[in-house]
C-alpha cells in the first residue's frame, strides 16, 4: 500500500494506492469532511465513513479500479471532475521515469489511454506500443498526428504493464515486433513474458525483471496467459468506439447493409462447407462452424493457413438464409474465425432478425444503417 499527499488547486488530497493480486489495484481519494460538496437538490447522504490518517480525519470520495472511476459521496459534477483530474494526473505522473535511472521505455498516450494496436499476437484485446528508443516513438507520433499523442517514458516497466493489465489491455508489443504477454504463475502473481529472436533466429522467452531488464526463462517457469476478457472488451469499446466490429474499410463502404463473404466448393455450390471450431467460444453445443468474412482477403488468408483446399470465395447474397442453412446442419456461423476478437463475432437469428454477438455486445442487422445496438 502506498499513501500519497497531492495538492491540486490549493486543496490537499490523500491518495491510497493498494494492490491485492492481479485483479485488485485500487486508488482511493480522501478529503477532509468539510470539503464535501453535495450535488444541488440531492437528498441527504448517509453518514460517510471516516478514516483516521496522520493528517487528521478524512472521507473517501472517489475510487479508481479496473480503469473505472467511481465517485462515492453523491457530490456535485464540479467536485467529481476534480477527483477525476487528480486520479488521472497521479496515474500518469507515477509512471513517468528519469532517463538516468535504469532501463528506459517509451510509450505514447492520448487523453486517458495508451497508444495501442490490434496485434495478431494478442487476439483478445488491444496491445500497447512500447519502444526502447525515443526515435521510433517519435515516428509513431508523426504517423498518428490526428490523435494528439504525447511521448512519455518510464523506468518502471513492471508498474506500467501492471496498470495496463488492470485497465483491460491484452499485452504489449515492443519495438513494433516483439510481443509481450501478461502471465500468471501458480501463486497468481503477474509476470511479463517477451518473445524475441536470438542470434540464431530462434524464438527466445525472456521475463521482465524489476529493474527493466529481460532475463532468459531458463527455469521454464510454468506460466498461464492472463487476459481479463470482460475488461479487454470494455477497453476496446472505450478506444475503438461502440461499433459492431472493427472494419478497416468501414469509411469507404458507405451506409447500408454490409457485404460479407463465405467459401464454397466450386464443383458443388449447394454443399454446406463445415469447418472445425478452433478456440472460438460458440453459443451452441456444435463443434463445427460455417465461416463468414468481411472481405475476400481475410477469407483467402484463413483458407491458406487453416483449411487448405480448393474453395471459391463468394459474396453472400442472403445472410439470413445462410444462417438458416447453418442452423439446419447444426453449425455456428462465425464472423472472421481466427482473426482478432475486435473483428469477429457470432451470427444467429432471433425470429426474422439477424443478430451479431461481438466484443461490444449484441447488434441487430439493419438494411439501411448496417447494425443497431440491442439495449
Amino acid at each position: 500500500m502506498r499513501t500519497i499527499r497531492v495538492i491540486h488547486g490549493n486543496e490537499e488530497f490523500i491518495l491510497i494506492d493498494t494492490h491485492d493480486g492481479v485483479e485488485g489495484r485500487t486508488v482511493t481519494v480522501l478529503v477532509a469532511p468539510d470539503k464535501i460538496v453535495p450535488a444541488p437538490g440531492s437528498p441527504p447522504s448517509p453518514e460517510p465513513r471516516i478514516i483516521t490518517t496522520d493528517k487528521g480525519f478524512r472521507v473517501p470520495v472517489a475510487r479508481w479500479n479496473d480503469n473505472l472511476i467511481e465517485c462515492l459521496q453523491g457530490e456535485s459534477k464540479e467536485r467529481e471532475k476534480i477527483y477525476q483530474t487528480v486520479l488521472h494526473k497521479y496515474l500518469e505522473d507515477h509512471l513517468q521515469g528519469h532517463p538516468d535511472r535504469g532501463a528506459t521505455f517509451y510509450y505514447l498516450t492520448a487523453d486517458d489511454h495508451f497508444l495501442s494496436i490490434l496485434s495478431p499476437s494478442h487476439p483478445h484485446g488491444l496491445a500497447i506500443s512500447l519502444y526502447t528508443e525515443k526515435e521510433p516513438a517519435e515516428t509513431a507520433q508523426r504517423q498518428n498526428v490526428e490523435d494528439e499523442l504525447c511521448i512519455k517514458f518510464t523506468n518502471n516497466l513492471c508498474e506500467l504493464l501492471t496498470r495496463a493489465a488492470h485497465e483491460g489491455y491484452a499485452g504489449a508489443v515492443l519495438n513494433d515486433s516483439e510481443p509481450v504477454y501478461f502471465c500468471l504463475d501458480d501463486d497468481e502473481s503477474l509476470h511479463f513474458l517477451r518473445l524475441a529472436e536470438d542470434e540464431d533466429d530462434e524464438v527466445e522467452e525472456t521475463l521482465l525483471k524489476p529493474n527493466g531488464e529481460w532475463s532468459p526463462n531458463v527455469a521454464e517457469k510454468k506460466l498461464d496467459l492472463y487476459a481479463n476478457e470482460d475488461a479487454c472488451d470494455r477497453n476496446m469499446v472505450r478506444i475503438l468506439g461502440h461499433i459492431p466490429y472493427y472494419d478497416e474499410d468501414a469509411a469507404t463502404r458507405g451506409v447500408g447493409e454490409p457485404r460479407f463473404y463465405t467459401v464454397q466448393d466450386p464443383a458443388d455450390s449447394d454443399r454446406v462447407e463445415r469447418f472445425e471450431m478452433d478456440n472460438f467460444e460458440s453459443l451452441s453445443q456444435s463443434d463445427d462452424m460455417m465461416i463468414v468474412f468481411q472481405n475476400q482477403q481475410s477469407a483467402s488468408e484463413y483458407i491458406k493457413h487453416h483449411a487448405p483446399g480448393n474453395f471459391d470465395i463468394v459474396p453472400i447474397d442472403d445472410l439470413k438464409q445462410l444462417i438458416r442453412r447453418a442452423t439446419d446442419h447444426n453449425l455456428v456461423v462465425v464472423l472472421e474465425p481466427g482473426n482478432h476478437r475486435a473483428m469477429s463475432g457470432v451470427f444467429w437469428l432471433n425470429g426474422n432478425d439477424v443478430i451479431l454477438d461481438s466484443f461490444s455486445g449484441l447488434w441487430r442487422m439493419n438494411v439501411e444503417r448496417g447494425f443497431d445496438p440491442l439495449t
